[in-house]
Parts: C-alpha cells; structure tokens; sequence
C-alpha cells in the first residue's frame, strides 16, 4: 500500500495527498474525500476545457499533482 503523504494544503481548495487523492472541506464542515480513480474521473470529464471553466479544487488538484503548487502560496 502506498503511503498517504500531504503534498499540498490550501483553507479553502483543500488537501492534495501523494497517492493523488483529495480532501475538500464543504461550507457546512464536512470533509469530501476523493480517492485516486475519482479525481482520474473528474479530470477526465474536465479534459479540453479550458481552465476558465474548471472548478478551483480541480486546477488547485493538477497544479499540485504537476509540480507548481507554489502558485497558491
């Protein structure tokens, strides 16, 4: 099993972990936790758009996943 290390942390986009899973916390409190193949599935239903009409957990997620992270310090 891989180990679940944080590599990214935003208050309000979320966590981005190495085994690219996601935290997101919602409005109300909750913690929404997306495993590896989901977060495959939401950028894939993404894919050709342009950023403008992405969701901000979702470009917040592959900046990370991509290496420039540091555009949200």
């Amino acid at each position: 099993m891989k180990e679940k290390k944080l590599l990214k942390t935003h208050p309000v986009y979320g966590s981005v972990y190495s085994d690219g899973s996601m935290e997101i916390c919602g409005k109300d409190g909750k913690v929404f936790h997306y495993p590896a193949y989901k977060m495959d599935e939401v950028k894939t239903a993404y894919m050709g758009a342009n950023r403008i009409h992405k969701p901000m957990f979702l470009l917040f997620y592959t900046d990370v996943m991509n290496g420039k992270g540091s555009h949200y310090e």
